[in-house]
């Protein structure tokens, strides 16, 4: 597939830009209180931010070798080119390779194969950014974006205004560290809550009731004594219509020594009560992440999660049943590469089944394992990055009905946009930039943030790989 990548600033001028025509493959192997927050407002030097670079694809001067242990062909995907880029100062119109359509930036449709988005929005938090999600808090039909802010131990909600830009912000501290946050339905009021992964024994995890006005009762802190939650995600684990939180983590905040997967069950009276969580015991170590899918299509959710041991770092995939436990027989280890940190769940080849992406924190590489839809995956594909990665979020950024991915690089300030291609080839068709080498981003979220029917970029900058404080946007033009 051809895209057409089309990079818009906020004046009237754009520079679109066309990947290389040649055809891009994988290297596939075996295998709420007051926090001190001040307002938030848009940073006054945001609009001469520099414009995100976009280049087009090239091959990787290793691709279309034969592996010799395979003797299978293995094409690499290869860095983004930023020396071919053809810049429009006028209207611009292109041609979408699969339907042979025109597409144009900044007209209002969003078109297949088209990818528009504007240059850095900065906006400043007091405290950086661990981790960040989206949601509607105050029920004004804008998103807003909630942030852990682990170096104070504090989340923080920056409302929406519907165009783009964030406001004023409200916002809770917790007394463990804050490590991770999601956003599910835990009661029967409709409105969105929050959980927070928190880094203590004593308390797992911090729930806070959303009550549709961007205001949250105390937290209730769901304890049971069993392990530090690193990391959490959200789904409806019993079928019973609300939400259910799952956890990972180890009875020590810094990993070892027992490692554990825990499921709190929302109270089907909807009352967003959760008792002492399912707990099943998994290996020692540290545990990064955890995504739910359904792996094996049986419409219950699956759980995978990247947990580091020793010389055991792999990815876990562990079938779920309704009980909120996953025995570690029911679990299928999958190459987790050198070290794996986030995890992103979409479909990115069309085939409907759940595939799996895993960043690489010391490695210039992404992983995808490719979902077969019975529980099983296709030998890994390997995605050829200029850096390492950190965060990772799935979504289909440019309208084509496949899934895309975004991955933050903390050194340089930027992130990867990955587009995902029918035949399950991907292209690395732009790069991010924060303009600033004092912001370091660490978590991506995905949402329409100015309304135009298109997703748009939020980085969240900070936490506990270092840098200043910033959340950075990247709105789209269509």
């Amino acid at each position: 597939m051809i895209s057409r990548v089309c990079v818009v600033s906020l004046v009237s001028i754009a520079a679109c830009f066309s990947p290389d025509t040649g055809a891009v493959g994988t290297d596939t192997e075996a295998g709420t209180g007051s926090t001190g927050l001040s307002a938030t407002t848009q940073d006054p030097t945001a609009t001469s931010a520099t414009m995100p670079t976009t280049g087009g694809v090239t091959t990787d001067p290793t691709a279309d070798t034969t592996d010799a242990s395979t003797s299978e062909t293995n094409p690499t995907v290869g860095p983004a080119d930023s020396t071919g880029d053809e810049a429009s100062t006028g209207e611009d119109e292109s041609t979408d390779g699969t339907t042979g359509t025109p597409t144009e930036c900044d007209n209002g449709v969003a078109e297949p194969g088209e990818l528009c988005l504007g240059e850095v929005e900065l906006f400043e938090p007091v405290n950086p950014t661990e981790k960040i999600a989206t949601a509607d808090m105050d029920n004004n039909g804008n998103l807003d974006l909630i942030t852990s802010e682990g170096d104070d131990s504090e989340a923080a909600f920056h409302f929406g205004t519907g165009m783009g830009g964030f406001g004023g912000t409200a916002g809770d501290a917790f007394g463990p560290e804050t490590t991770d946050v999601a956003i599910g339905f835990f009661n029967s009021d409709a409105f969105p809550d929050v959980v927070f992964g928190l880094a203590s024994a004593n308390n797992n995890v911090g729930v806070m009731l959303g009550d549709g006005a961007g205001t949250f009762a105390l937290p209730l802190d769901t304890s049971g004594s069993i392990a530090a939650a690193t990391a959490v995600a959200v789904g409806d684990m019993n079928g019973n219509g609300f939400d259910d939180i799952v956890a990972v983590g180890s009875t020590a905040p810094s990993g070892g020594p027992e490692g554990r997967i825990m499921t709190f069950f929302a109270a089907g009276s909807g009352s967003g009560v959760f008792g002492a969580p399912v707990s099943t015991a998994h290996p020692d170590g540290v545990y990064y992440d955890v995504v739910l899918g359904d792996f094996n299509g049986n419409s219950v959710l699956d759980a995978a999660f990247v947990f580091s041991g020793g010389a055991n770092t792999t990815i876990r995939v562990c079938n779920g049943n309704n009980t909120g436990s996953f025995p570690n027989a029911a679990c299928e280890t999958l190459d987790g590469g050198n070290s794996p940190r986030a995890l992103a769940v979409g479909d990115f080849d069309g085939d409907g089944n759940d595939d799996l992406a895993v960043s690489q924190s010391t490695a210039n590489e992404i992983l995808i394992h490719r979902g077969l839809g019975n529980g099983t995956f296709a030998a890994v594909d390997v995605i050829v990055t200029t850096e390492t990665s950190w965060g990772l979020a799935a979504g289909d950024l440019d309208n084509d009905g496949i899934d895309d991915l975004v991955a933050t690089h903390p050194a340089p300030a930027t992130a990867s946009i990955i587009l995902g291609n029918s035949d399950g080839t991907f292209e690395i068709n732009a790069t991010l930039s924060m303009d600033a080498a004092g912001y370091v981003p660490q978590d991506v979220v995905l949402g329409d943030f100015n309304e135009d029917g298109a997703l748009d970029v939020a980085l969240g900058c900070g936490g506990f790989v270092g840098g200043d404080p910033a959340i950075g946007v990247f709105n789209s033009a269509i």
